[in-house]
């Protein structure tokens, strides 16, 4: 998996292992009885020991607030890749987390269910996730001292393609509401990096069927594997500002570069 290279400095930042993980769901996330899941665990992989999380039966989400400061702060849901199997839970999740609050910006980790559940299409439980997430995370917004006008979401390869249908979704959901869904789905502007799955089968020059653009789809930008922490920080940047004067509607960047076919 390609990685994006973030330069942090990790020693004045709090570790994952202080934050307590959320659940999003109540009870057993929504279709979870149909399934059978191993148990959820983590593992080191590769030549630069990264740390990926598979079998994840119950999602969560994770807060790292940002600074204090009086005005409300960007929020930014960060989904990691994994190809709807695993999670690349280090250098696609906690260390963006981390370097999300070096520039002010509160950041929520999502843990979506993974790998694919059987008969259902591969972003069909992921989707529910996230979808759920934002809802939550919206809820929180006082609380958290988040503007909930300015939540965001973040990710990367076949997190990509989840934040895309996330954000062009029309915030209809597949699962039971709760009182926590009456807060919007969906987010108010969204980054993909190298994304995946966003081309539709056999069709060179059409998105999936699951990705709908509307004039009120908000601000979608998209980068390559070779983006630097500086030029990431001025595309979000860039789409959040797009998001308040909304200029960038029904669009979205796809130069052929940066998506990953899959």
């Amino acid at each position: 998996m390609k990685r994006l290279t973030l330069l942090l400095s990790l020693t004045q930042i709090a570790t994952s292992s202080e934050l307590k993980p959320i659940p999003l769901w109540s009870g057993t996330a929504p279709g979870e009885d149909q399934q059978e899941i191993a148990p959820e665990k983590s593992e080191t992989r590769g030549k630069d020991k990264q740390v990926y999380t598979i079998n994840v039966s119950n999602p969560t989400i994770t807060l790292y607030p940002a600074p204090q400061r009086k005005a409300p702060n960007t929020a930014v849901v960060v989904a990691p890749g994994g190809g709807y199997n695993l999670l690349a839970w280090q250098h696609e999740g906690t260390e963006v987390c981390q370097w999300l609050n070096q520039i002010g910006v509160t950041a929520i980790l999502l843990k979506y269910r993974v790998p694919r559940r059987q008969n259902l299409p591969k972003h069909h439980a992921p989707l529910q996730d996230a979808q759920r997430a934002i809802s939550l995370v919206r809820s929180k917004a006082k609380e958290w001292n988040i503007d909930p006008k300015s939540i965001g979401m973040l990710g990367f390869s076949a997190g990509g393609h989840l934040t895309a249908s996330t954000l062009t979704s029309d915030g209809t959901t597949t699962f039971p509401k709760e009182s926590i869904d009456q807060y919007s789905p969906i987010p108010n502007f969204g980054i993909l990096v190298y994304p995946a799955y966003l081309k539709a089968p056999q069709k060179t020059n059409q998105l999936a069927p699951e990705i709908n653009i509307t004039p009120n789809t908000p601000p979608l930008s998209s980068s390559s594997p070779t983006t630097t922490p500086p030029m990431l920080k001025a595309l979000l940047s860039f789409t959040w500002q797009c998001s308040e004067t909304k200029e960038m509607r029904n669009s979205i960047s796809l130069p052929k570069e940066d998506m990953v076919l899959a």
